[in-house]
């Protein structure tokens, strides 16, 4: 499944709107910021902000059920609200502006394909904060918070990210808690320290360019942790290892390729052998996936390089979101072994099954239908030949025998048949009646019954 593009790949905001007092989801926080991604920076104003909802959801790898549907479509109601912004003014002092995010929106009111997308604007009271920045503002590749499934580690990530350059940074208890509305949640230190703090540390170690680790600093009198220090690392020690190996292979395959050219080889195989080359050691899609592949699936980098020399990078890309997807259903129990098949194409993407599976379905009832009502028609026609040789066969036997067309007369005029048959006309006129033709007919193969079994076959 490849990526949706976007205008650009930053999120750029001020550090107050970063620091900013709100309460969002998971999918109200990815849809916030991905609207943010899609502005263009130099515009003196906000325009609306047109995006697919399927757009959203593949771009974070989200699952195609209603419930992220419905999430996505009711986020730009939920954003629609009031955030509390911290700002100092010139003597020092610290005031929060209380700011409306969205100056208006719009949603889908039907389900046709073509308006399956959300509409917001920003309001230009966040002007200051997105589009008019000068200093003191955060910019970071939203590549970074895609795997991100804590609406909290997505917020400690950006705040770390806004102090980076400073490497050290000390933030009260209190304040972290305020900013990310849990001053009613996870009351006990403890539990804020694991379910906040440490899920954002391993969260970022697995997906994000920064990391850190903190220290715990108790108030002045007292046991209590009253604030934590962070310090701020760059997440880049895989991307090392990656680049190392990837210098290898390429100084391997470049003395491969000069051993080919000494030989006495047409210009053909050669200008052939330089291309395979080039297809396939592909340093940007390893350097890119590594931290998904090797750190998250347990593939190790050797094998996942391999893969990347004998597979297009549309196969590996399918395969990773192939991967991901099937992971969330927790039906995995080898994801290093579920990859390289993923890859090698063993297994292939559960929307797209469905979907040839009802292309399959439909076939096959066109198919049982086409056979049933050649077998149906064939049927009628086998019928109506039967009829036509018994009709022969009748016609034989009144000739033959004309007492029997009193008795059959004198049958039907005393059964269910007999208001059908008029005595004012002839045999031949009350045998042409259809009803009657088929009634002398099942009549006389009652009477003669041998004389059909003989001549019919």
């Amino acid at each position: 499944m490849d990526t949706p593009k976007v205008k650009s790949n930053l999120v750029v905001s001020s550090n107050d709107l970063v620091h900013a007092k709100y309460d969002l989801t998971l999918w109200q926080k990815r849809v916030f910021v991905y609207a943010i991604s899609q502005l263009e920076k130099d515009d003196a104003g906000f325009q609306p902000i047109k995006m697919n909802v399927s757009d959203i959801i593949k771009f974070f790898n989200g699952s195609d059920g209603a419930k992220t549907y419905t999430a996505i479509l009711e986020a730009p109601k939920n954003l629609d609200k009031t955030i509390e912004i911290p700002y100092f003014t010139d003597k020092g002092f610290l005031r929060y502006g209380f700011v409306k995010l969205l100056q208006r929106y719009t949603i889908p009111g039907d389900d046709q394909e073509e308006n399956q997308y959300i509409e917001i604007c920003f309001n230009n009271d966040l002007k200051p904060h997105l589009l008019e920045l000068k200093e003191k503002f955060l910019k970071y590749d939203i590549r970074n918070v895609i795997e991100l499934q804590s609406t909290y580690s997505f917020r400690m990530f950006e705040i770390l990210k806004s102090y980076e350059f400073r490497k050290t940074i000390e933030l009260d208890i209190d304040y972290l808690r305020k900013i990310l509305e849990v001053t009613d949640k996870y009351k006990s230190y403890k539990d804020f320290r694991i379910y906040i703090i440490d899920k954002a540390k391993q969260d970022l170690t697995k997906y994000c360019d920064i990391t850190f680790t903190y220290e715990e600093k108790k108030a002045t009198k007292g046991k209590k942790i009253e604030s934590l220090i962070f310090h701020i690392l760059k997440n880049d020690s895989l991307q090392r290892e990656v680049k190392k190996d990837l210098t290898k292979v390429k100084k391997e395959k470049i003395t491969e390729n000069i051993v080919i050219a000494h030989q006495n080889i047409d210009l053909k195989k050669k200008e052939k052998s330089t291309e395979q080359i080039k297809q396939t050691v592909s340093e940007k899609l390893v350097l890119e996936l590594s931290p998904i592949v090797v750190s998250q699936f347990g593939v190790s980098l050797k094998v996942f390089m391999d893969l990347a020399e004998q597979y297009t990078e549309g196969e590996v890309r399918q395969a990773v979101a192939i991967t991901q997807k099937t992971i969330k259903t927790g039906k995995v129990e080898n994801v290093a072994g579920f990859f390289v098949g993923a890859v090698r194409g063993k297994y292939a993407d559960n929307k797209q099954q469905k979907k040839q599976a009802e292309v399959e379905k439909k076939a096959k009832i066109i198919e049982a239908t086409r056979v049933g009502e050649a077998l149906e028609k064939k049927k009628k026609e086998e019928k109506q030949a039967q009829f036509e040789q018994e009709m022969i066969v009748f016609d034989q036997l009144i000739q033959q025998d004309p007492s029997l067309v009193q008795t059959l007369t004198e049958t039907i005029q005393l059964g269910i048949m007999s208001s059908y048959y008029k005595k004012d006309k002839s045999f031949e006129d009350n045998r042409a009646h259809p009803l009657l033709k088929a009634a002398f007919l099942n009549l006389a193969k009652e009477l003669r019954p041998d004389s059909f079994i003989l001549e019919v076959r």
